[in-house]
C-alpha cells in the first residue's frame, strides 16, 4: 500500500518481536514514516475517528484466495 501512495499507515501486532522486527525492515527499507505499534485488537487504544479506514490482513487474504 505505501508503494502505492498510501502513506500514512499504522499496523499493529500483538507480538513485540513482530512489531521490532517490522520496524527494522522499515527503516532498513527507507520508510521510516511506517508506523508499526504493539497492541491487542480487541483492545485498541486508538481515538474515535482517529482513521479514515481499517483493513484486516486475515481478510484481504482470505479473499486473495477466492475466485
Amino acid at each position: 500500500m505505501f508503494d502505492a501512495g498510501y502513506e500514512n499507515i499504522v499496523s499493529i501486532d500483538i507480538s513485540d518481536v513482530i512489531v521490532d522486527k517490522m520496524n527494522q525492515i522499515a527503516v532498513k527499507r527507507s520508510k521510516p514514516q511506517l508506523v508499526y505499534r504493539v497492541m491487542d485488537a480487541t483492545n485498541m487504544s486508538f481515538q474515535d475517528e482517529e482513521f479514515d479506514y481499517t483493513i484486516d490482513k486475515g481478510t484481504l487474504d482470505a479473499l486473495a484466495c477466492g475466485k
